[in-house]
C-alpha cells in the first residue's frame, strides 16, 4: 500500500511540474505527416539533383504544379483609415505592405514550397542553388528591421494565450464594437475568432493586408484568434517581429491550399542569381473590373448595404445567446399586448460612406 501511494504522489508532482513550463506557440499546429517510405525517400538523390534536393521532393512535385498562389495586393486605401494604416506601416517598418511588387515568377514559387520539405532548413534548394530562409534574410528582403524576439508582443500575447491569462475584453475594446459577440470554441469554454462584420473599418483591413502578407488565409467572414491578436498589437501600435511569422508561414504551405507570398519568394530567388528561363511562368495581368486586386475590398467599402445572410458562423454565436423561450415571463395584460402588435422592423446594417 504505501508503495503504491508512493507512486501516485510521484505522478501528481509530475503533473504539477508540467503546468509550469510554457509549450511552443506552434505546438498544436498542423505537422507534415511522414510515412517511412516518405523518409526514406527523402534520404535518397533525385533523378535531377539540380531541379530537386531528394526523392521526395521530385515525387511530389506534381502536385506542387497544380497549386494556385495566394499573390500580395496593392494598398488602395479609403480616406476614413489611411492615416491611421499609414502612420502604423511607418512607426512598425511594415512598408513591406505598400511596395511596387514587381515580377512575380510562378515556376519559381512553385517549385521553392516544393523542395521546402523540412521545418528547420535555413535554405531551400532551386535549380543549383540555396535560397536562405531565416528570420534574419527574411528580415533583410523585406527592408523589415523593426521588432525583435525579445519585443514581440504578438509572441507574449500567445504565451498569454496558453497561459489562460489574456485579456480578451481589452483586445475587443481595441479591434471591435464593445457588444460585439466572439465565436467560441467547440466546447463553449474560449473564444476563437470573431465575425468579421464586428470588426471596425480599420481592423478590417488590417485583416485583408496581413492575410496576403503575414498570415494567409483564404477566410474572411469569421476572423481567427491569431489573427486577431496581430491585428491588435498592431493597432496598439506595439512591436511585431514579423519574419518569425512569415517564416512560419512559408513552412505551413504544404497544408494550405494556396501558396503565399509570391513576390518574396521570387525577391529571394533573385538575390540567389537563379536565372529566370524562357519557358518560366508568369501572372496574366489583373482583370481592370476585378475590385480585390486591391486592399481593401468588399461590400463595405463601397456605398452600398451589405447582403443579408445568416453563416454558419453566425449560427454559433447566436446559438450560444439565451432564447427567447428562456427569458422571464411578463404579465399577462402585457404579454397580450404585445401579441397584437405587429413584429418590430429589422433594423439597417450599417453603411460605410467613403469621404
Amino acid at each position: 500500500m504505501s508503495d503504491k501511494g508512493k507512486a501516485i504522489a510521484t505522478t501528481s508532482k509530475k503533473r504539477k511540474r508540467s503546468k509550469t513550463s510554457t509549450p511552443s506557440p506552434y505546438a498544436t499546429y498542423a505537422k507534415n505527416p511522414l510515412n517511412e517510405e516518405d523518409k526514406e525517400n527523402q534520404l535518397l538523390p533525385s533523378t535531377d539533383l539540380t531541379k530537386f534536393p531528394n526523392l521526395y521532393c521530385e515525387l511530389r512535385f506534381s502536385s506542387y504544379k497544380k497549386k494556385n498562389l495566394n499573390i500580395e495586393k496593392k494598398l488602395n486605401l479609403p480616406n476614413e483609415v489611411r492615416h491611421a494604416i499609414n502612420t502604423r506601416i511607418s512607426e512598425l517598418g511594415l512598408d513591406f505592405v505598400d511596395r511596387d511588387l514587381g515580377r512575380i515568377n510562378i515556376s519559381w514559387v512553385k517549385e521553392f514550397y516544393c523542395n521546402f520539405f523540412r521545418a528547420n532548413l535555413d535554405s531551400v534548394h532551386l535549380r543549383g542553388r540555396e535560397i536562405m530562409i531565416t528570420k534574419d534574410a527574411i528580415g533583410d528582403a523585406l527592408l523589415c528591421r523593426v521588432g525583435t524576439p525579445d519585443t514581440c508582443a504578438y509572441q507574449q500575447a500567445e504565451v498569454a494565450l496558453l497561459s489562460m491569462t489574456f485579456d480578451y475584453e481589452a483586445l475587443k475594446r481595441v479591434i471591435a464594437t464593445l457588444d460585439a459577440p466572439w465565436v467560441m470554441n467547440l466546447n463553449n469554454k474560449k473564444p476563437k475568432g470573431m465575425l468579421s462584420t464586428y470588426l471596425s473599418k480599420e481592423a478590417r483591413t488590417w485583416q485583408q493586408i496581413f492575410a496576403h502578407y503575414v498570415l494567409p488565409t483564404s477566410h474572411f467572414s469569421e476572423i481567427s484568434m491569431d489573427m486577431l491578436v496581430l491585428i491588435g498589437c498592431v493597432m496598439e501600435g506595439k512591436e511585431v517581429y514579423f519574419p518569425r511569422l512569415i517564416r512560419h508561414s512559408m513552412w505551413r504551405a504544404h497544408i494550405r491550399g494556396l501558396l503565399p507570398f509570391p513576390t518574396l519568394v521570387t525577391s529571394l530567388t533573385k538575390l540567389a542569381d537563379v536565372p529566370w528561363e524562357d519557358d518560366d511562368v508568369t501572372p496574366p495581368p489583373p482583370d481592370d473590373d476585378d475590385k480585390e486586386v486591391t486592399i481593401p475590398w468588399g461590400g463595405w467599402v463601397h456605398k452600398k448595404l451589405a447582403t443579408r445572410h445568416r453563416s454558419r458562423a453566425r449560427a454559433v454565436v447566436e446559438a450560444a445567446r439565451p432564447s427567447s423561450s428562456t427569458a422571464a415571463a411578463e404579465p399577462s395584460s402585457s404579454t397580450a399586448a404585445a401579441a397584437s402588435l405587429p413584429p418590430p422592423p429589422l433594423a439597417p446594417e450599417p453603411t460605410y460612406l467613403l469621404v
